[in-house]
């Protein structure tokens, strides 16, 4: 039989990005043929095509085999994509340890989804910091927070306003 084709991906870990599956023939194989449908359709390539490829946007499987010129079948590989992630993290929650009106500093906590995989908060909305512990505000503010997962797709970004730190005296 013939060589056993190659498949190889351009990537493999977490992505929010096209994943490109590219399948490669050795010489000795004179029928080339792919399938994206679990081996139920076979496309034969062109006679002088050693290579194809197919862009990925969703998850699926490339399936190869190559035949001789004395008509034998070469292995079926395959390849599986399983690393496209488009969904986004649950956007972060909140727990202020004092909600009523107060003349101390308020800690708020922020909770992330458990897909989140980078943790960011931010005191202005723009500049954003890694989250690793609750955010002391000494006077009223606003907390902006995003979660990110590995394959960089960003949660919404919620906010929670610190208005009840009053510390003027009458």
């Amino acid at each position: 039989a013939p060589t056993d084709p190659v498949i190889t991906l351009n990537n493999t870990a977490p992505t929010n990005k096209t994943v490109r599956a590219t399948t490669t023939y050795s010489a000795d194989s004179v029928t080339k043929e792919v399938s994206y449908d679990e081996g139920v359709t076979w496309t034969k390539l062109a006679n002088n095509t050693f290579t194809t490829y197919r862009d990925f946007t969703t998850n699926g499987e490339v399936w190869a085999r190559a035949v001789d010129r004395a008509g034998n079948v070469s292995n079926i590989v395959k390849a599986q994509i399983t690393n496209i992630d488009k969904l986004a993290p649950d956007a972060p929650t909140f727990h202020p340890d004092i909600t009523e009106l107060t003349n101390q500093n308020v800690t708020v906590g922020v909770e992330y989804s458990d897909d989140s995989h980078t943790k960011q908060y931010s005191l202005n909305g723009s500049s954003w910091l890694l989250y690793t512990n609750a955010i002391v505000f000494e006077k009223n503010g606003t907390l902006y927070a995003r979660g990110i997962d590995e394959a960089g797709n960003i949660s919404e970004v919620v906010n929670y306003v610190v208005s009840n730190i009053d510390k003027i005296a009458p």
